[in-house]
């Protein structure tokens, strides 16, 4: 990939699965700001494609200096939790605050 100013880019992919994957998200969940945390319940309907797929997008910068941010502009780490057999967002926010600690 290539930067706007043709500087070269990579691309990392990671998925995570089972344990791996629960611990994963409670990290992100858990680091989030409570106001962050509730935009993201609050938006559900725009995150959350009905197949049991939830998506984030988290400020790339912030997270290089240690504070997980949702950010919905450019320069992102994208995030899509799966979470199999849910099918409705009222099911994600219950799974979702689970998740979090609440």
């Amino acid at each position: 990939m290539e930067g706007h100013y043709g500087n070269p880019l990579t691309r990392i992919t990671v998925r995570f699965k089972g344990r791996g994957a629960r611990e994963v998200a409670r990290y992100i969940f858990s680091r989030l700001e409570k106001s962050d945390f509730e935009t993201i319940i609050y938006t559900i309907d725009r995150r959350f494609d009905g197949k049991g797929r939830v998506f984030i997008r988290l400020s790339k910068q912030d997270a290089y200096l240690g504070k997980l941010r949702l950010y919905e502009r450019e320069d992102v780490i994208r995030v899509m939790l799966t979470l199999p057999g849910v099918r409705r967002s009222e099911n994600v926010e219950r799974i979702l605050r689970q998740i979090r600690g609440e």
